[in-house]
């Protein structure tokens, strides 16, 4: 009750990147180095990697949207949630890895001031009666 109305993330298993900041492809995904990201809405910010990963040299992406600096009080936000899974091979995985879970969950947060499902009508005894009396 009188809370902004709003979704709380549950993020699921995560892992950091194994390999140095160094690393050559770190320069092109520097959004791995934070799970969560916010930034104010920009129709053109699409891509937490930015438009062209593949084909850039530097970074790109969140770390230059975030550069800017932009305020976000008051404003329609974009959370960017980075998530992935390291793999460790085990035993059963070979010849064929069964399953790999990997994800979160987003709930809302304070769109109603009771729980919707909680409103029903109050049960008629005649819908009430059991169907297999006698």
């Amino acid at each position: 009750i009188d809370q902004p109305t709003a979704y709380k993330l549950y993020p699921g298993d995560n892992c950091i990147p194994l390999s140095s900041k160094k690393a050559w492809w770190r320069k092109r995904a520097s959004f791995v180095d934070y799970h969560v990201w916010v930034t104010p809405y920009d129709e053109n910010e699409r891509f937490g990697s930015g438009n062209y990963p593949n084909q850039s040299q530097c970074d790109i992406g969140l770390l230059k949207y975030t550069e800017k600096d932009r305020s976000i009080v008051d404003k329609d936000i974009v959370l960017w949630y980075t998530f992935g899974v390291t793999h460790i091979p085990r035993q059963e995985d070979f010849p064929v890895m069964p399953v790999v879970i990997c994800g979160f969950t987003l709930k809302p947060n304070g769109f109603f001031d009771i729980n919707p499902a909680s409103d029903i009508p109050k049960p008629i005894k005649k819908t009430n009666e059991t169907c297999c009396k006698n």
